[in-house]
């Protein structure tokens, strides 16, 4: 039983870094020409939109415009195309600064997966 246990400790521990090491292949080159974090800005944009005017969130052009600091408007537009409840979900990630936001929404699943993957 012990033998079996740790036998599945090191395979999992391989394939986490194996998984780390393809993702980190594949992402490292992308940034260099990637625009900033494309998925996250509609989250924390949609965010910070709801703190002033929840109305605003659906508004697809203002939204697309919000967001192109991070995300060439010409790759076109970046709406929020989730339900009114996602935002008691991404509305804590709009009280903070967009990096700050980034790293915990990032450290957050980081989290999780460990905790999926480890079970």
């Amino acid at each position: 039983m012990l033998q079996s246990q740790r036998l599945y400790r090191v395979l999992g521990n391989v394939g986490a870094t194996v998984s780390l090491t393809i993702s980190l292949i594949y992402l490292l080159p992308r940034l260099a020409e990637w625009s900033v974090l494309p998925d996250f800005t509609v989250f924390w944009t949609a965010a910070q939109f709801a703190l002033h005017d929840v109305a605003s969130v659906y508004d697809t052009t203002a939204l697309t415009e919000a967001q192109s600091w991070a995300v060439d408007p010409a790759r076109g537009p970046r709406p929020f195309p989730y339900p009114p409840t996602a935002l008691l979900f991404f509305v804590p990630f709009g009280l903070v600064p967009f990096w700050v936001a980034y790293w915990l929404w990032t450290a957050g699943s980081v989290l999780l997966f460990w905790s999926a993957v480890r079970r």
